[in-house]
């Protein structure tokens, strides 16, 4: 098992580690992953990855639920010099880290179950996106960025589609609702 160490936008001086496969989880060093804290879901960064220690105790940690971001939002060389700007300014990495990204990012930091969509385009919705949707840029953006990713109800505000659109979408069974 792998282990990453993450950072959250609060006031917290230490990383937290929780578990991930790699055969299912496609993971890199300045995502953003949505993991279970207390009793919530909570979006945290990457901040490094490495192999399980026999120092760490296991029945502590709890595994990452989902990765929001394709492609990392920081690079290594980058998060090396936040937390050097962390540690000569005594700032939480977290925190240097949610403020250099747009307030869309992070503008909500816990995730409620309801508000989880995990949607993925099926065969039709994928022949139909180049044909059809072409037309409709709005949702032909929004069938491009939802293939083979996760998307959460606060990114739809950034495609700007609404909730009849997806209940649209789920009735046409051009995408398929996965758990």
């Amino acid at each position: 098992m792998n282990i990453a160490k993450i950072v959250f936008s609060f006031k917290h001086y230490k990383s937290f580690v929780y578990f991930f496969d790699k055969s299912k989880i496609n993971l890199s060093v300045g995502s953003r992953v949505v993991v279970p804290f207390r009793n919530k879901y909570i979006i945290g960064i990457v901040v490094s990855l490495s192999i399980l220690n026999k120092k760490i105790l296991i029945s502590n940690i709890k595994h990452i639920k989902y990765v929001l971001d394709k492609d990392q939002l920081y690079f290594e060389k980058t998060i090396y010099f936040f937390k050097y700007i962390s540690n000569y300014y005594f700032l939480p990495l977290g925190k240097i880290l949610f403020n250099f990204l747009p307030s869309y990012f992070y503008k909500k930091r816990t995730i409620k179950k309801k508000n989880l969509y995990i949607l993925k385009l099926t065969k039709l919705g994928n022949f139909l996106r180049f044909t059809i949707f072409k037309k409709k840029s709005l949702v032909f953006n929004f069938l491009s960025y939802l293939n083979n990713i996760y998307i959460y109800y606060h990114n739809f505000k950034l495609f700007n589609i609404k909730k009849q659109i997806i209940k649209y979408l789920l009735k046409k069974k051009y995408v398929n609702v996965l758990k």
